[in-house]
């Protein structure tokens, strides 16, 4: 979903707050929770307005690092959704004066406890990705339907693959891409098979864990960004590291190759 007007305005009828810093957090056994809000807090008078978006820092196997950002948590859950292959990890959980640290086996996250909130997200200590300022976001479109943002940094030379069946370009650099299965022919931008999860050749991949409409602007937001966006009031996402491809999708099969769908409501996984 595109809502950017050139580098710093937005388009007509959209409404979009961005997390700003870290306020507070709350380190638990294994997680870390983070609030940050949508416009600077530097003294108590100005939480009494502007809202926030959480962020929750999990792991639910070695090597990956799920983040889940909440724009308001007390939502009725929707059908279908899927059980993912979890296991019981114990991550390293860490902060210093500038940062909290997240570690997963040798997968970490840095969230900078800055002003601009940045997580930097590191592989065996190099850098793969980042979500800098101006990435985390409350958007409101036209139609005053409510969508959770996030953007992760797109290197010079990175080059991203996957989202499920398509028969578009294979590199999807430059390419909008909506997770929505649709009956449109073998010669359009529509698939039947797509799936929210791609993979980037710095050897990380990024799976978004909705079955709902989830868009993706692979540079076409931003060209140094991969920007996806959910509708609604959460979106949770998995960064997934290896040492190479092939371990990258193993990891990400470990994840969800057993995908279930948990029926919740009458609609079923058909």
């Amino acid at each position: 979903m595109k809502f950017s007007d050139g580098g710093w305005l937005f388009r007509e009828g959209f409404d979009v707050k961005f997390a700003v810093h870290v306020y507070d957090a709350r380190k638990e056994e294994n997680k870390l929770v983070l609030y940050l809000p949508y416009s600077y807090v530097g003294h108590k008078g100005a939480t009494l307005d502007g809202g926030l978006l959480t962020m929750e820092v999990t792991t639910p196997r070695t090597n990956i690092i799920g983040i889940t950002l909440y724009n308001y948590k007390g939502v009725q859950a929707k059908a279908p959704d899927f059980e993912l292959m979890t296991e019981a990890i114990t991550p390293d959980i860490s902060e210093d004066e500038q940062s909290y640290v997240f570690r997963s086996g040798d997968l970490q996250v840095v969230i900078s406890k800055e002003e601009n909130v940045t997580a930097s997200f590191y592989y065996k200590d190099q850098l793969i990705t980042q979500s800098k300022p101006r990435s985390k976001a409350l958007v409101i479109d036209p139609q005053a339907n409510t969508h959770i943002s996030e953007q992760l940094t797109l290197d010079v030379g990175e080059t991203i693959y996957g989202l499920g069946e398509r028969f578009t370009n294979f590199v999807k650099n430059g390419q909008s891409v909506d997770i929505w299965n649709a009956d449109g022919g073998t010669g359009t931008e529509q698939a039947y098979k797509n799936i929210p999860f791609y993979v980037s050749n710095k050897g990380y991949g990024v799976f978004v864990n909705s079955p709902d409409r989830v868009q993706f602007e692979v540079g076409s937001e931003k060209v140094s960004r991969v920007q996806f966006s959910n509708p609604g009031q959460s979106l949770q996402y998995f960064v997934i590291a290896g040492d190479e491809l092939k371990q990258v999708i193993q990891r990400y099969t470990d994840l969800t190759g057993n995908l279930r769908c948990r029926l919740r409501g009458p609609l079923g996984c058909g």
